[in-house]
């Protein structure tokens, strides 16, 4: 049968509605289970990241509990900064839906029981934490599996705490799936990998709302600001659901589409275990649509929020062979952020080295801002990032929110990144065309702000180096 995922607010408002009442049943039963059992909060926690990882649990803690060669195969697998994020996590959510609706079905709930979606693109309202997650206690007085006391304090509270900005679609203008190997710029999925707990940097989806919600659930030590915590969060899961959802809605767009790339739909498989605890591999063609997938649900609603204006003209959105963005400026020493704005003045490349402009008074077709080398010594808060030039009118122009979701992991010297840390890239061509437009100079070194949002955390936040490159 096809299941339907409906939207969390939805529910919450039809009087009688108890979808809800048995996820809280269900997450109560598998929180019961011991680590070892495969269908366990916790063991499916770990699948997506462990407390401690990337160094071995300590032996009494419960997550030494299994032996290594399962650890290895089946925990801190998540998919981040590749192109196989949204299949991956498909993948770990459908199967965490069957796992949750079998235990559901065993306390006697509805065999049609599907997880909801939390829309918090929709309105100030729906971007609010939904109410059932925010109760300590239940009405028979009995502890609330989906609270956590873990969150953002105004999330729990019943606050607004999620922006316009937090939970922009802009990622639904992105025109590829992914990035080629390579290349410079920017996409919808993400770039090509191979198999990556962490990769070199998130699609525009991943980006945002992904990575925001989760700093902005988690902030300022909460479970969702760190991967290999966020799935202990139930609503990490309603979280997913929508990102899964809004993969979807970017395919409505006939001029959409997943791509068919050996070395994503089928040269990488993913292990998990399904409701009965039986280990399944599964390859990412195999889940690209959801409907047909193995997983068999729907949603009730693909058609999204406002979605922002392109960043550049459609022209230039569609997926055609267009040149490599050439480096065009770049800072040569680390920057520390702070809990203040930095400006920092990043400045141009000799003539020579900037091959992709044949003239430095011409203005380039696309301009891209990379942050790269991102490191902390703990889970960071999010940064607006402007751009601006020299002119006769000289301003800001804001160009993106960075949300440096998994930047403590990356940066953790025996981890995969080797302590590299992450990188960001940001299409600012209509920030820059509109500099020039108010009369800044096209061959003006560029200077780039970095202001904290919402207050920043104490983590210690370099960037490695701030880099324009343009084509």
């Amino acid at each position: 049968m096809a299941w339907i995922r409906k939207n969390v607010w939805d529910l919450i408002a039809t009087p009688g509605d108890q979808t809800l009442y048995w996820y809280a049943r269900g997450v109560a039963a598998m929180q019961q289970r011991p680590i070892t059992d495969p269908t366990s909060w916790l063991f499916q926690g770990a699948v997506h990241g462990r407390p401690g990882w990337p160094d071995d649990p300590e032996p009494d803690s419960p997550w030494a509990q299994l032996p290594r060669d399962v650890r290895e195969t089946f925990w801190d697998q998540c998919q981040h900064r590749t192109w196989f994020f949204l299949p991956w996590h498909r993948m770990y959510v459908g199967y965490f839906e069957r796992i949750v609706r079998a235990a559901i079905v065993a306390e006697g709930g509805p065999e049609d029981w599907a997880l909801p979606y939390w829309n918090y693109s929709k309105s100030a309202e729906q971007a609010l934490l939904p109410t059932p997650f925010r109760q300590p206690t239940l009405d028979d007085g009995s502890p609330n599996p989906l609270f956590v006391a873990e969150r953002n304090p105004p999330a729990n509270a019943g606050e607004a705490f999620l922006d316009e900005q937090d939970v922009s679609l802009g990622a639904l203008n992105e025109a590829s799936f992914f990035l080629p190997s390579g290349e410079t710029g920017t996409s919808f999925a993400g770039p090509e990998t191979i198999f990556e707990h962490f990769g070199p940097s998130s699609g525009a989806l991943e980006r945002l709302p992904h990575n925001q919600v989760h700093v902005e659930v988690g902030r300022p030590n909460g479970w969702m600001l760190d991967p290999n915590l966020a799935a202990l969060d139930p609503i990490f899961w309603l979280h997913h659901a929508n990102i899964d959802r809004l993969w979807e809605v970017w395919l409505q767009d006939p001029a959409h589409a997943n791509t068919d790339v050996a070395g994503w739909a089928k040269d990488v498989a993913f292990d998990f275990h399904d409701e009965a605890g039986v280990p399944q591999k599964l390859t990412s063609e195999v889940v690209s649509d959801a409907a047909t997938s193995l997983f068999e649900y729907t949603y009730d609603e693909l058609a999204p929020a406002v979605v922002p204006a392109p960043l550049i003209a459609a022209a230039a959105r569609t997926p055609a062979p267009r040149p490599r963005a050439a480096l065009a400026a770049a800072t040569s020493q680390p920057i520390p952020l702070s809990q203040q704005r930095v400006a920092v003045s990043v400045p141009r490349a000799a003539p020579a080295a900037s091959a992709a402009r044949a003239a430095l008074t011409a203005a380039p077709t696309r301009v891209f801002l990379s942050l790269e080398g991102i490191t902390a010594n703990k889970p960071a808060g999010a940064y607006d990032i402007f751009i601006g030039l020299e002119g006769p009118q000289a301003k800001e122009q804001f160009v993106a929110r960075l949300a440096p979701f998994g930047v403590a992991a990356a940066s953790a010297p025996q981890g995969p990144h080797r302590g590299a840390g992450l990188s960001e890239t940001f299409d600012i061509s209509q920030a820059v065309a509109q500099l020039q437009a108010s009369g800044a100079r096209s061959a003006a070194d560029y200077k780039v702000t970095i202001v904290p949002v919402k207050g920043a955390n104490d983590a210690q936040v370099t960037v490695g180096r701030i880099a324009i490159y343009e084509g």
